[in-house]
């Protein structure tokens, strides 16, 4: 899912150079004070400091970002991260995912997706960030803090070109088009966020079993 992840967020490159950022509710930037993370951990223990690791890039974020945002809320997608942040009251929980990592499909994560976005949307939030492991290899995970909302296109073209660019014509309509994309961006997005997780949890167990005794 890695490649076709990637491929939306072209095309949403491609659409944003044609795009006034105010076209779109998902595309709007604002001062970032409601701030809503989705941590992304597993079910299961046993798999050295996958979970740890998560937990500790939330708790820096939170620690850098208290005095500036008004509010910090935690969407946490697994038992482990639900363990360590119940136990720490002072970190808000929203929403807590159940079931989401047994027998992943693209539909679970379109429900987690649907539900942030409506948040978004609906509770007045400026921005959605995910809390993740990105798998490297089986030795190898790297903890990302990464935007979700609002969406931010990558820059795929440069100034001097897109200054020159024609626009699409969209059919049925400009407004259209973005409503049905960028909800597909942030599923998608949501989607391969979880199957990187789920293949770093397995690479941690595997190391942490060959390391055990």
């Amino acid at each position: 899912k890695r490649p076709y992840a990637h491929r939306i967020r072209d095309i949403i490159a491609s659409l944003a150079t044609r795009t006034d950022a105010n076209d779109h509710p998902l595309l709007a930037k604002r001062t970032p004070k409601k701030v809503l993370l989705l941590i992304l951990t597993s079910d299961r223990g046993m798999c050295g400091g996958f979970n740890v690791n998560t937990a500790r890039a939330t708790v820096k974020y939170v620690a850098q970002n208290e005095e500036t945002h008004e509010s910090i809320e935690l969407a946490i997608i697994g038992k482990k991260g639900l363990e360590y942040f119940r136990r720490r009251p002072q970190y808000a929980i929203s929403k807590e995912y159940r079931g989401i990592l047994e027998n992943i499909d693209y539909e679970k994560a379109k429900t987690v997706g649907d539900e942030v976005i409506a948040s978004y949307t609906d509770e007045g939030l400026d921005a959605v960030l995910m809390v993740y492991n990105e798998f490297k290899s089986a030795m190898t995970q790297q903890v990302i803090v990464e935007q979700l909302l609002p969406v931010v296109p990558e820059e795929t073209l440069e100034d001097d070109v897109a200054a020159t660019m024609l626009d699409f014509e969209y059919e049925p309509s400009k407004a259209d088009v973005l409503d049905e994309v960028l909800p597909l961006h942030v599923n998608t997005q949501i989607y391969r966020a979880i199957l990187e997780s789920i293949a770093s949890e397995m690479g941690a167990r595997m190391t942490a079993m060959d390391a055990a005794t």
